[in-house]
């Protein structure tokens, strides 16, 4: 981290020896299984059965009586769960040592001559 902020300059332009950051250590499945499985990976499989279901039905009932819009609406919710899906399983990989660890910071808090909040 520090030879990244070194290269990037960021010591100079905050003029400063030092740096706080605040950071999340990755992957969330590290440290966060239960709750991985528990809330994201059950709402995603919930939505994505449910809307399925909910498609299929609409499908076969717009087939005999119109409903393109509630097709295209649950087309565009299925899209969006599978998106939440997408979205958490990038921040999850198996973990067999610290080297597969990351630290990823994400708000630079204070350094020698200031608190940055902006």
């Amino acid at each position: 981290m520090r030879d990244t902020c070194l290269q990037g300059g960021l010591f100079d332009r905050v003029e400063s020896d030092w740096l706080l950051l605040d950071g999340e250590l990755m992957p969330w499945s590290a440290k966060a299984q239960e709750l991985i499985r528990r809330q994201y990976a059950a709402v995603g499989a919930a939505a994505r059965v449910a809307l399925g279901e909910a498609r299929s039905l609409t499908e076969h009932v717009a087939s005999l009586d119109g409903g393109g819009a509630m097709i295209e609406r649950l087309r565009s919710r299925s899209e969006s769960a599978m998106a939440y899906v997408d979205a958490y399983r990038r921040y999850c990989w198996p973990v067999h040592s610290l080297g597969d660890l990351r630290f990823a910071p994400f708000h630079l808090l204070p350094s020698e001559r200031a608190v940055h909040v902006d």
